[in-house]
C-alpha cells in the first residue's frame, strides 16, 4: 500500500536514542519521515504517500545499539515494491438505483470499496428532484457517506443522487466517472378524516366541549387556521385556539358555548398532510349542546348533622348529573374541623364524588363538609351555590375523673360518689337504657 508505514523489529530491547532519521531510512527515491520507537520495533513514517509501482530499499545502520552500547554487527537492508493506485468506486447505494416505493423519510447512502476522504465526499454527494438540490445532513462512517434530507422526500416523485469525481480516496486518487442512481419515492394518498368528537348530529354536548378532529396520517399543523378549521353557529364564526398533536386536531372554543343551540364544525381542502397533501374536499358536521340546568347534591354520606360517625368514614355527594372532574378537586371539594382543613384526594365514580381523607378524623368533634359553586357538570354549568353539611364523629366512652379520687382516705361518710366520662351521657339507669342513651349520642355526664 501507499500509505505503508516502515517497520523493523529487534531481538531485545534497543536504545531509542540510536534509532532516528540517520540510523534508519528508506531509499529507491527520496523518502522524507519520521523515525519513532516502541516496544523493540523501529518506525519509519513516510511523510506522503509512497510511488505507485516502485521498488524501496530499508536501511539499519551499525551505529543502532542497545542499552548495553553493543551495535549491530552488519548494516541491515531489505526492498519491497509498492502496488498501482486503486480509483475508488461506489459498490452499492440505498436506495439502490431505479428502485420504487422509496420510504419519504428515506436516508440515501452510498458504499465505497475503500476508506474515502471525507470532506471530498461532502462536497461531491448531492440529491436533486428535478433541477432543484435537496438540503440535508451528511455524515461519514467506515466506508460508507449518508445523506439525511432536512423535510420529507415529497411523495410519487423521481429523484436523482450523484457523487461526482470530486470524491478521492485518503491517498488522494478520485473516482473515474460520475457514478449517477434514481429512484421513486412513495406514492401517498390524501389525508383522511376518520373520526371526529363530537360525531356528526350529536345533542346534548357539553357547553365546555373541545371538537377534535383524528386523522389517517401525521398532519402539517401550519395548514390549519382559522380559516380551515373553524365553529360556526348559525353564520357567526366561534373564536377559539387551535392545537395538533400527530394524527389529532383540537379546536378550543375561547368561551363557553350556548345551551340548546346548533353549532357546524368544517375542516376545508387546505388542512395538509406532513407531507404536503390536501384533503380532498371541505368536510363538515353538527352537534347541538345540552341544557344551562345547573346540577345539585341529591345525598351526602355522612348525611346533613349526622351524629357518631365512624373516624375513617369516607364522605361522598351525589349530584343530580354526572360532573366534570377537573372541577372537584380537593380546593372545591373540602373537609374541616373548625378552620382547619382536612387533608385527602377526591374521586368520581358516575355522579357520586368521594373525599378521602389522608388521616383518621379525631373522634367526638364537628366537621363541615363544602363543595363550592366551582364545581360544573360535563355540560360546564356550576352549582347555583355552595354545598355545605355537617356531621359529628363517634367519641368512645372514658372516665376521666372520679371524686373520691382512687385509694382517697378520710372520706365524708355522706359522701357523693362521681365518675366523669368523655362521650355521651350515661345516667343511673339500667343498663339497658344506659346503652340507649349512649346511642342517641348524649353529650354530658353527670353522674
Amino acid at each position: 500500500p501507499l500509505d505503508q508505514k516502515i517497520t523493523a523489529t529487534f531481538n531485545k530491547d534497543m536504545d531509542p536514542s540510536s534509532i532516528n532519521e540517520l540510523s534508519f531510512y528508506v531509499m529507491g527515491s527520496v523518502v522524507p519521515g519520521i523515525v519513532t520507537y516502541s516496544n523493540r520495533t523501529a518506525i519509519f513514517t513516510p511523510d506522503q504517500p509512497l510511488l505507485q509501482n516502485h521498488t524501496y530499499v530499508g536501511h539499519l545502520k551499525t551505529s543502532i545499539s542497545d542499552f548495553t552500547g553493543d551495535h549491530l554487527q552488519n548494516e541491515y537492508t531489505w526492498s519491497f515494491s509498492t502496488g498501482v493506485i486503486i480509483n475508488p468506486m461506489v459498490m452499492s447505494t440505498s436506495p439502490e438505483n431505479l428502485e420504487i416505493d422509496v420510504d419519504l423519510n428515506k436516508t440515501v447512502s452510498a458504499t465505497f470499496n475503500m476508506p474515502m476522504n471525507v470532506a471530498s465526499v461532502d462536497s461531491s454527494f448531492k440529491l436533486m428532484q428535478g433541477s432543484n438540490r435537496i438540503v440535508g445532513v451528511f455524515s461519514y462512517y467506515d466506508t460508507t457517506a449518508y445523506f439525511i434530507p432536512s423535510v420529507p422526500l415529497s411523495p410519487g416523485t423521481l429523484y436523482t443522487a450523484t457523487i461526482t469525481t470530486g470524491a478521492t480516496n485518503t491517498l488522494g486518487a478520485s473516482m473515474q466517472n460520475n457514478y449517477v442512481w434514481t429512484f421513486t419515492t412513495r406514492f401517498i394518498d390524501a389525508p383522511l378524516i376518520i373520526e371526529t368528537d363530537p360525531i356528526d348530529q350529536k345533542i346534548d354536548v357539553a357547553l365546555n366541549t373541545k371538537v377534535s378532529t383524528l386523522f389517517n396520517v401525521p398532519m402539517d399543523a401550519q395548514s390549519f387556521k382559522s380559516t380551515s378549521f373553524y365553529l360556526k353557529e348559525g353564520t357567526t364564526v366561534i373564536g377559539g385556539s387551535i392545537s395538533i398533536i400527530g394524527n389529532e386536531a383540537f379546536f378550543t372554543p375561547t368561551n363557553a358555548l350556548l345551551p340548546l343551540t346548533t353549532y357546524d364544525f368544517t375542516v376545508t381542502s387546505a388542512v395538509k398532510n406532513s407531507f404536503g397533501i390536501n384533503l380532498v374536499k371541505d368536510s363538515t358536521w353538527s352537534f347541538t349542546t345540552g341544557t344551562l340546568l345547573a346540577p345539585t347534591v341529591v345525598t351526602t354520606n355522612p348525611t346533613n348533622n349526622a351524629v357518631n360517625v365512624p373516624v375513617n368514614t369516607a364522605v361522598t355527594a351525589t349530584f343530580s348529573v354526572a360532573m366534570d372532574p377537573l372541577t372537584l378537586t380537593s380546593s372545591k371539594f373540602t373537609v374541616k374541623q373548625g378552620t382547619t382543613v382536612i387533608p385527602g384526594v377526591v374521586s368520581t365514580v358516575g355522579t357520586v364524588e368521594t373525599f378521602t381523607t389522608s388521616t383518621t378524623l379525631s373522634e367526638g368533634l364537628v366537621y363541615t363538609a363544602t363543595i363550592t359553586n366551582e364545581a360544573k357538570n360535563l355540560a360546564g354549568t356550576p352549582l347555583a351555590n355552595n354545598h355545605t353539611w355537617k356531621f359529628t364523629t363517634l367519641a368512645t366512652p372514658r372516665i376521666i375523673k372520679v371524686d373520691p379520687l382512687n385509694l382517697a382516705t378520710g372520706v365524708e361518710l355522706n359522701k357523693i360518689i362521681n365518675a366523669k366520662f368523655m362521650g355521651p351521657t350515661i345516667r343511673k339507669k339500667s343498663p339497658f337504657l344506659a346503652k340507649q342513651l349512649w346511642a342517641a349520642g348524649q353529650k354530658e355526664i353527670t353522674k
